[in-house]
């Protein structure tokens, strides 16, 4: 089977319809072969999250086309080591996610840390090509080793609409409980505008929603419009 990512004869012979997919399907063809080669990192220097019990509180707005939706999420997170570290790749694969749900292919984060204040900013695709590209912004501040703020913003290129943003404060607020290993997420309220849309608390892990969301992100590059 030819290689989707070179182009063959049938693009040889169509020029015109080649130089229409050529964003896309380089768009996607580096997608896959970040996350094939490339892990997501942070500088050796970040400032570490104190272990324990966290309570997280997220508030934002992601938008599509017309649509906007106001989201208010608080959860329970344990906190270790490795996972505080993943926990900041979940923060941001959340939005990549969602992006995905839009037909929009990122890229990998690049990440800069000045003093206690870290940044990532992924540059996006939106599909189909020749619409405006999409910037993805998250500034997180170590206001110390037991509370963080970060703002993630989502932009269009030509800076006339935002896509949306999102606020989240964490604070720790002890130890874990036995019940909840490094790791473990405890979901317990999430409103869509003023109804509260969970019926029931939820258990996840930090591993097993970022599988979903990288899941969620391969998905949506494969099925972009070409």
């Amino acid at each position: 089977m030819a290689n989707a990512c070179k182009p063959g004869v049938a693009a040889k012979r169509d020029l015109p319809r080649a130089h229409r997919l050529m964003f896309a399907m380089v768009a996607a063809c580096a997608l896959f072969a970040s996350q094939a080669s490339v892990a997501f990192d942070l500088p050796p220097d970040t400032p570490a999250r104190r272990a324990g019990l966290w309570v997280v509180e997220q508030k934002g707005e992601i938008a599509g086309g017309k649509v906007a939706a106001d989201t208010r999420k608080i959860w329970s997170v344990c906190l270790g080591r490795r996972t505080d570290r993943a926990f900041h790749e979940l923060q941001l694969r959340d939005v990549q996610a969602s992006l995905a749900r839009m037909s929009a292919i990122c890229g990998e984060p690049a990440h800069e840390l000045s003093g206690d204040t870290l940044s990532a900013t992924l540059r996006c695709i939106a599909q189909p090509p020749g619409t405006a590209g999409i910037q993805v912004r998250r500034i997180t501040t170590f206001v110390s080793p037991e509370e963080t703020r970060s703002r993630v913003s989502v932009l269009h290129d030509h800076g006339a609409q935002s896509a949306g943003q999102v606020v989240t404060t964490m604070k720790r607020t002890g130890t874990c409980p036995p019940d909840m290993k490094p790791g473990a997420l405890l979901l317990m309220h999430w409103t869509l505008g003023d109804q509260e849309t969970l019926k029931a608390r939820q258990r996840s892990t930090i591993e097993r929603e970022l599988a979903g969301r990288k899941a969620r992100i391969a998905y949506g590059a494969r099925s972009a419009p070409r």
